[in-house]
C-alpha cells in the first residue's frame, strides 16, 4: 500500500561497477519491501572508491 493504493509486483535492485560498466551485484525484491532494506546487501567492500550513488529512498542517518 502506498499512496492509499495497493501495488503488486517486483523491484530490481543493482550495484554497479562504474569503471568497467559492469552490474556486480542484483537483487529483485516485492514491492512491499522498502528499498532501504536491501541496501547494505548490495553495498561490496571490495568494489567501492569511497562513493555511493542511490535514490533519496535509500537515504538515512546511518
Amino acid at each position: 500500500m502506498k499512496h492509499g493504493k495497493t501495488h503488486y509486483g517486483y523491484k530490481n535492485h543493482i550495484s554497479i561497477d562504474r569503471k568497467h560498466k559492469v552490474i556486480r551485484k542484483y537483487a529483485i525484491r516485492s514491492v512491499e519491501i522498502h528499498d532501504s532494506q536491501v541496501f547494505k546487501e548490495l553495498l561490496d567492500e571490495n568494489n567501492n572508491n569511497g562513493s555511493v550513488w542511490a535514490d533519496s529512498a535509500y537515504r538515512s542517518a546511518e
